[in-house]
């Protein structure tokens, strides 16, 4: 993956499309984008400020436009509320929200079927509609069943936040946090490192099998296993002498390395004990032995 950035992604991908072209596989990424309907957020919406346990609940059965946007009731002295389209004077004000630093009034018509007139309260039906008085959403007020009802006072705000569709300005924008290394984990395991077969024996399984004699004994390995991805491998007699270096590099998948029990001149070792060294580049290095016997 490349170093740590800032990826962005237009909202015209087809949100159904799971076989996207490789264009839009950035470093090893994929993108999946799932659209949604735009709809009243029951879970977000809430009382911003205020213990009112009023609930503001989406007219389903309603022919709104369900439009993609933001709003506030904030709740006022009478004397400082709107009137409403049809001539409503309420204890509250309507705004728009969706742009926090450029809220602005909303219009709104008011059923007002509550006991209290001209107070947002249990049965009334709250109206946004648009310039052209045509209805944005529908809302219907109520209290919670076998519960004692807790009325907004004067300061309290209710957040009516909406759930919308992908248009054509919306940019989705996340971080990804590039490759690190635990150095203290990758120390530790280097410790896992062995060789295999210990020790080493005239024939070991993991040979070849050889069924025609005329090829001779075939292929002599034996296995350095849980290496690092990157590293190398020493290997010295008890005396001291250098006998081969295997360069290991590999994926996280394979973690071995073989050795054809080959001097680095391509002649056959000796029987004895031999030392290894394995360097892991910025990690450590890890000394072991292992036997050959003939």
């Amino acid at each position: 993956m490349s170093d740590p950035g800032v990826f962005f992604i237009s909202s015209i991908l087809d949100p159904k499309n799971f076989e996207m072209d490789e264009k839009y596989i950035i470093d090893g990424i994929q993108f999946f984008l799932f659209n949604d309907s735009t709809q009243y957020d029951t879970l977000a919406s809430q009382w911003t400020t205020g213990n009112s346990n009023m609930i503001v609940k989406d007219n389903l059965d309603s022919d709104a436009a369900s439009v993609k946007r933001n709003y506030e009731i904030r709740i006022t002295e009478p004397a400082l509320g709107d009137t409403s389209v049809n001539n409503r004077i309420m204890n509250f004000q309507l705004w728009d929200v969706t742009d926090p630093a450029a809220p602005f009034k909303q219009k709104f018509s008011i059923l007002d079927n509550a006991p209290v007139v001209g107070t947002l309260d249990q049965g009334d039906k709250l109206i946004i509609v648009s310039n052209q008085n045509s209805p944005m959403w529908r809302f219907d007020i109520a209290y919670p069943a076998n519960q004692d009802i807790v009325e907004p006072q004067p300061g309290d705000t209710y957040k009516i936040i909406t759930r919308k569709s992908f248009d054509r300005n919306d940019v989705i924008e996340f971080t990804v946090i590039g490759n690190s290394i635990d150095d203290n984990k990758a120390k530790s395991e280097l410790d896992n490192i062995y060789v295999v077969p210990d020790p080493y024996i005239a024939v070991n399984r993991l040979e070849r099998k050889v069924f025609n004699p005329e090829e001779g004994r075939g292929e002599r390995r034996i296995d350095f296993v849980n290496l690092p991805k990157e590293c190398s491998i020493t290997i010295f007699t008890v005396s001291g002498k250098f006998v081969q270096k295997i360069v290991h590099v590999a994926s996280e998948a394979n973690r071995r390395a073989s050795w054809d029990l080959r001097t680095k001149d391509g002649l056959e070792i000796a029987h004895g004990v031999y030392f290894y060294a394995v360097e892991a580049p910025g990690i450590g290095v890890k000394t072991g032995k292992f036997a050959v016997i003939k």
